[in-house]
């Protein structure tokens, strides 16, 4: 499918910005959710930003990713306050220099504390308690990247409620903006993107990036820019950095694997797209392009087999349909079973076609996943294959569908 420009959720992105804007001349905290992030009305993230959003009770809850949970003999137990953590957990009190560390961020001495939580987390690198608390000095102190690197090797470490609460905090750190202007800037620059002008949204977010380094949803904007002006290895670049960041982040995830299949490493590129179809998203471009990177490696089967699951959970992913409809035109030597099938599946498209275009152009309270082609174009391209498949249909002279087979 050629690569065109859709404005999914378009009309909420420009209610924020008005919201954003009254908010600060009223001098209270903006949420600027590229996602969402909470923002002082000077624009720095508040002290307890990580509260305000709901996603990380007291970090000094101690973590359960010890094997021991019960406190050690000697030890009293933490009488940390923990009814905001997804599940009840035991407590324990670390060693005095994580108190020490505790009082200096209390004071807002964030360069001071930050030194010893890092030591402290080279200790206890499966600490979730003092990986939290690191990643919150470091982004006081305007270092995302090292805020980010100090939680991302705990995903795949911590237990179930903790690798959640990891991810959440990550999720934050991908996409808060520290300053309003940052934030009306990104906005700026994906106007341009979704107005099919890629090369001026790269520009844009390009000069973004230098003061917001290590933004993951800035880096995976660019590399859609760049994807779409043609430029795959440097877009390829942005992403991978973005999934480092935060190997957790969904869309980030889609894009790479298309980008990795695109750039001939089709085995890496499968196995992402794979894990991101499988994720139980509701993503519209993860089934179609592990689809079209199974066909590089002649497994149409299984092509067929995702795509035809995709649509019995998703029946308005018409472009998962389409291409489905497209593999089956093109099985030559089945006689006219394939093509009726193809016509079927593009007649069934067209009567999804207005809840398709109803459901893309609803506004989302969130930031709704990009996709690079309007729904414009995929009723295009139905037209103008059920125009092919019909007219192969009539030069077989073959004007009814076959009989159902009996039972």
């Amino acid at each position: 499918m050629p690569h065109t420009v859709y404005s999914s959720g378009l009309e909420l992105s420009s209610r924020r910005l008005i919201l954003a804007a009254v908010l600060a001349a009223l001098a209270v905290p903006v949420l600027a959710w590229a996602g969402t992030a909470n923002l002082s009305p000077a624009g720095e993230v508040p002290s307890n930003a990580w509260r305000d959003r709901g996603d990380a009770p007291d970090s000094t809850a101690d973590d359960s990713s010890d094997s021991e949970n019960a406190p050690p003999q000697g030890e009293a137990a933490d009488d940390t306050e923990t009814k905001d953590w997804p599940n009840p957990l035991p407590q324990r009190v670390l060693p005095g220099r994580l108190d020490e560390a505790r009082e200096l961020m209390a004071k807002r001495r964030w360069g001071d504390a930050a030194p010893m939580l890092k030591a402290l987390l080279n200790e206890r690198p499966g600490s979730v308690r003092i990986a939290l608390d690191l990643s919150r000095a470091l982004m006081e102190l305007g270092q995302r990247e090292g805020a980010m690197g100090a939680l991302a090797p705990l995903v795949a470490m911590s237990p179930g409620p903790m690798r959640d609460l990891v991810t959440r905090r990550l999720a934050v750190l991908s996409e808060v903006f520290r300053t309003n202007d940052d934030y009306q800037a990104y906005q700026d620059a994906l106007n341009l993107l979704v107005a099919g002008k890629p090369k001026e949204g790269h520009e844009r977010f390009a000069k973004l990036l230098k003061r917001e380094p290590a933004h993951v949803r800035v880096l995976l904007r660019n590399a859609q820019c760049l994807f779409q002006s043609g430029e795959t290895a440097e877009a390829l670049d942005a992403l991978q950095t973005a999934h480092k960041l935060n190997p957790m982040d969904a869309e980030v995830n889609v894009w790479l694997g298309h980008a990795l299949a695109q750039s001939g490493r089709v085995p890496e590129g499968l196995k992402l797209l794979q894990d991101s179809t499988a994720s139980g998203r509701d993503s519209e471009l993860a089934p179609r392009w592990y689809a079209e990177a199974l066909l590089t490696q002649r497994q149409r089967d299984r092509a067929v087999e995702v795509l035809t699951a995709d649509i019995d959970k998703h029946p308005l992913h018409l472009s998962s349909l389409t291409f489905l409809a497209d593999l089956r035109a093109g099985d030559f030597g089945t006689g006219s079973k394939s093509l009726w099938q193809a016509r079927s599946d593009l007649q069934l498209a067209l009567s999804r076609f207005q809840d398709y275009q109803s459901e893309r152009t609803r506004p989302s309270a969130s930031e709704p996943e990009w996709i690079p082609w309007a729904p414009q174009q995929v009723r295009l391209e139905i037209d103008e294959l059920l125009g092919r498949v019909e007219s192969r249909l009539n030069a077989r002279g073959s004007t009814t569908s076959p009989a159902p087979k009996p039972h």
